[in-house]
């Protein structure tokens, strides 16, 4: 980060440097979200969000985003060739992401132009099942967004192949099941993926070694994702995705508690024998 955009103008930030800019870029896009679909002829929120064109809504607030941060910058006293060596190193920082995030939706496009969903599904429909389809839709996607490093990506890869299998073998009911397998299956790999973009991130932000800031989180990562692995399995047998959320977070809550007892046990004893 600091290759990219060099030491902080100011040792003492100010919040609304943060507030401000975030707040302007939600407004927008929302506003944005809502005329671009036509709202300002009268149509009804929910018409207008239909037919919205969310590329142009969204470029809307990013750029008002920016343009409030050059402001707060120049009152505060930023010259104007620093604003825009910081814009600059701001958008390299950046780049790697987009461009996981273009090839990303390559990759989506050429499984869905050669028919891969088709395919996936004639190949399968021998054995897989309703039940089965949402647990191995969430391993495959901690496999892949693992290896990648990416959740959109991913979350590109997946979809297209994940909703066509779930509409064949479980109807309408089985698809909101599977795109959530999708989702938790993509930020489960993401989180704890060493060549992850957060993942790195957080360590640079937080000036921890980078594999111990990995090596930490894995096991915090794992026992919600065996839960879920566990749920998705048995949403056949209950039913009832209420039930199963409430169960997942109780089994959660004494799962972490038990495994937090037993480690601060260990770290007590092997304490004692040093001292």
């Amino acid at each position: 980060m600091d290759q990219d955009l060099g030491q902080p103008y100011k040792k003492e930030g100010n919040v609304w440097n943060f507030i401000l800019p975030l707040a302007t870029l939600i407004l927008v896009s929302v506003w944005g979200l809502w005329y671009t679909g036509g709202g300002a002829t009268g149509i009804s929120v929910m018409d207008a969000l239909a037919a919205t064109d969310v590329s142009i809504a969204l470029t809307w607030g990013a750029f008002a985003m920016t343009l409030i941060g050059i402001i707060l910058a120049l009152i505060q006293g930023m010259g104007m060739k620093l604003c825009e060596e910081t814009l600059l190193g701001g958008i390299r920082t950046m780049l790697p992401a987009l461009v996981i995030i273009v090839l990303a939706w390559s990759i989506g496009t050429v499984t869905s132009v050669l028919g891969t969903a088709e395919f996936v599904v004639a190949a399968t429909e021998s054995w897989m099942s309703a039940a089965l389809l949402p647990f191995l839709v969430f391993v495959i996607g901690m496999f892949i967004s693992f290896a990648t490093g990416t959740s959109w990506g991913t979350m590109s890869i997946l979809t297209p192949i994940a909703i066509p299998l779930a509409y064949t073998f479980g109807g309408v009911d089985l698809v909101p099941i599977v795109i959530g397998a999708v989702f938790a299956g993509a930020i489960f790999g993401d989180h704890v993926s060493p060549i992850s973009d957060t993942t790195v991130m957080a360590s640079i932000f937080a000036e921890s070694d980078h594999i111990a800031h990995v090596n930490t989180q894995i096991p915090y990562a794992l026992v919600p994702a065996g839960i879920a692995g566990v749920l998705y399995l048995s949403y056949s047998l209950i039913g009832s995705s209420i039930v199963l959320l409430v169960l997942g977070i109780v089994a959660q809550f004494f799962l972490l508690r038990l495994l937090g007892n037993r480690h601060e046990k260990k770290y007590m004893d092997t304490k004692q024998k040093i001292g």
